[in-house]
C-alpha cells in the first residue's frame, strides 16, 4: 500500500541521513495537499519542517482522480520541491561568486528500459505519428525553477512544468539514469546485494493498459522476436528511424510556419505552387499543437482525415471537421483555424463592449436620442465622422457598436451604387469587393441593434482607401437626404 511505501522510504532516508519529503492527494475535494517532513527552516513556502497543508483551487485538476492527473500532480510537486532546494542553496551567495552557485538541479526517476519499451508500444497502439515513435528521453528540457518558485510562493494558478522555457539561470531537469537497464537486471542486483525494495501493488493488475502491455504483450513479443535482445534491437531501430525522419521534417515544417502571415491561422499552399505533402502535413500538426498549447495532439488517423478533406475536395472552401474532445478544424477559403466548440459559441454569444473594445474601430460618440460618448477613448489614435439620415431606433432600447461580420450574421447591406435596388447579403457585398473568403468573417460593421432587429449602417473595407488604408462604405438605405435630420456618429481608430 502507499502507507507501506511511505514508511519504507522514510526509514531508508533516516538510516542514510537524507531529508524526507512526502506529499499526499486529498480525495475530499480533489485538491493536492502537500506536507514536507524534512528539516528545512520554516519560510512560508510550504516546505517547513512541520506538517504544512497547501490548498489549491486549480482548474488544471479535474474533479476526478486518474493516472494522468496523478502524474501531472507528482511532476508539479517534485519540481516545486526542487526549485525550493536550489534557490535555498543559493541564498547568501553574491552574484559575483558564480563558482559557488548551484544553477541547476535534477529530479532522478527510476524508469528503466522496460518502461521505455512499454511507452513505445502505447504510442503505436494510440496511432501516434511516425515522427513520434520515440519512447523516453534520458533528460527532459530545462524548466525555469525561479518561475515555479514565484508561482508557488504567490499561490497563483499553477503552471505546466513541461512548458516553461528557462528565462532565469536556475534550471531544473527530470533525468532517468537507469533508462538503459532492464528491470530484471535491477532486481538481480538487489537480490545479490540482499537489498530490500518495494513493488507498486497496482503493477500486477491488468486494469490499466500499460500493465497489460507489461504483463502480457511484452513477454509474447519477446518470444516471437527471438528473445529480449532481438526485440530491443527492433525497438531501437524503429526509434532511430523515427528520430531521423522527425529531425528532417522538423526543419522544413518550421520554415513553412515561419513564413505564415499569421500564427492564429494555417495558410494552405496555393494549387499552382506546391502540393499539400507530408511536410505541410507535419507543419499543420505542429501548428495545431502550438495554437492549442498542446491541449490537442491529434493521432495520425485524424491527421489523415484532415489531409484527405483538403486533397479530395480542393474546391470546397468552407467546411468543418470534428476531431474529438469538442475540438474542430475549420476551413475558410485558403486558411484553416482550430477551435473548441463551447469556446466559439461563447464568443459568438458575447457582444458586449468589453469584447469589442479590442476591435480596430469603436464608436466614440453619437447623437441618437441625447449625445452619448464611449468610456473607451484612451486607445483611440484617430477619429472619423459618419453622417446618416433618420435611423430606425427606439429612444430606450438600442445598441450602436462596431462588430465583426461573424458576430452579427449575414445581414443585408445596400452600397451607394445599388441605391433604390434590393439589398444584398453582407458577404455577397464583401465578395464583390474582392475581400478574400477567409477574411470576410472578420470584416467590421457599424451595427445598430433595435430590439431583435439589426441594421448594418456602414462597412469598413481594408486597403481600399486613397492612402492605401481602408474606407467606410455607408449603407444607401441610411444615407443622409435633403431636409432629413442627420445622425452623426464619430468612430475611433484604436491602437490594437
Amino acid at each position: 500500500s502507499s502507507d507501506g511505501d511511505e514508511s519504507f522510504v522514510k526509514k531508508l532516508c533516516e538510516e542514510h541521513g537524507i531529508p524526507f519529503h512526502c506529499y499526499t492527494w486529498s480525495d475530499e475535494d480533489f485538491s493536492p495537499r502537500g506536507r514536507s517532513l524534512g528539516s528545512e527552516a520554516t519560510d512560508g513556502t510550504g516546505f517547513d519542517g512541520d506538517t504544512n497543508i497547501v490548498e489549491y483551487n486549480d482548474e488544471s485538476f479535474p474533479a476526478s482522480f486518474t493516472q494522468d492527473v496523478a502524474r501531472k500532480w507528482r511532476r508539479r510537486k517534485l519540481m516545486e520541491l526542487l526549485s525550493h532546494l536550489v534557490i535555498k542553496s543559493n541564498e547568501g551567495i553574491s552574484g559575483s561568486d558564480e563558482s559557488l552557485q548551484n544553477r541547476w538541479g535534477a529530479i532522478l526517476t527510476a524508469h528503466h528500459r522496460d518502461d521505455a519499451d512499454e511507452t513505445l508500444l502505447l504510442k503505436l497502439l494510440r496511432g501516434s505519428h511516425l515522427t513520434n515513435m520515440q519512447s523516453m528521453d534520458a533528460r527532459s528540457d530545462g524548466v525555469d525553477l525561479q518561475l515555479i518558485h514565484n508561482t508557488e510562493k504567490q499561490r497563483t494558478t499553477s503552471v505546466n512544468v513541461d512548458s516553461l522555457v528557462p528565462e532565469s539561470n536556475l534550471v531544473g531537469y527530470f533525468a532517468k539514469p537507469m533508462l538503459k537497464i532492464r528491470k530484471k537486471h535491477i532486481t538481480e542486483y538487489l537480490e545479490s546485494s540482499a537489498l530490500e525494495w518495494r513493488e507498486d501493488e497496482s503493477n500486477s493488475s491488468n486494469k490499466y493498459k500499460r500493465n497489460k502491455i507489461r504483463n502480457e504483450l511484452m513477454p509474447l513479443l519477446s518470444e516471437i522476436a527471438g528473445g529480449d535482445h532481438a526485440l530491443q534491437r527492433r525497438f531501437s531501430n524503429l526509434e532511430q528511424q523515427s528520430s531521423d525522419i522527425s529531425r528532417d521534417l522538423s526543419k522544413r515544417s518550421k520554415d513553412i510556419l515561419q513564413a505564415m502571415p499569421s500564427s492564429s491561422s494555417f495558410l494552405l499552399p496555393e494549387k499552382s505552387e506546391i502540393k499539400f505533402d507530408i511536410v505541410y502535413e507535419d507543419a499543420l500538426h505542429r501548428w495545431i499543437m502550438q495554437e492549442t498549447d498542446r491541449k490537442l495532439q491529434l493521432p495520425y488517423d485524424q491527421m489523415m482525415r484532415i489531409r484527405d478533406q483538403i486533397l479530395n475536395y480542393p474546391n470546397r472552401l468552407q467546411w468543418t471537421l470534428d476531431v474529438g474532445g469538442c475540438w474542430k478544424i475549420q476551413r475558410n477559403g485558403e486558411t484553416l483555424v482550430v477551435f473548441k466548440r463551447e469556446e466559439k459559441k461563447q464568443k459568438q454569444d458575447d457582444n458586449n463592449l468589453s469584447t469589442h473594445i479590442t476591435l480596430p474601430w469603436i464608436v466614440v460618440r453619437h447623437n441618437l436620442g441625447s449625445d452619448q460618448e464611449s468610456h473607451y477613448t484612451d486607445r483611440v489614435v484617430d477619429t472619423l465622422e459618419l453622417c446618416f439620415g433618420l435611423l430606425p431606433y427606439s429612444s430606450e432600447h438600442f445598441t450602436l457598436e462596431t462588430v465583426r461580420v461573424k458576430y452579427c450574421g449575414n445581414i443585408k447591406f445596400s452600397p451607394p451604387w445599388r441605391k433604390g435596388r434590393s439589398a444584398i447579403k453582407i458577404k455577397e457585398f464583401l465578395r464583390g469587393q474582392k475581400v478574400p473568403l477567409h477574411r470576410r468573417d472578420d470584416a467590421i460593421i457599424l451595427c445598430l441593434s433595435v430590439d431583435n432587429a439589426r441594421h448594418a449602417l456602414a462597412v469598413y473595407l481594408e486597403g481600399t482607401g486613397d492612402d492605401g488604408g481602408g474606407r467606410w462604405i455607408v449603407n444607401a438605405e441610411f444615407s443622409p437626404q435633403d431636409a432629413v435630420p442627420v445622425t452623426n456618429v464619430v468612430l475611433g481608430r484604436t491602437s490594437v
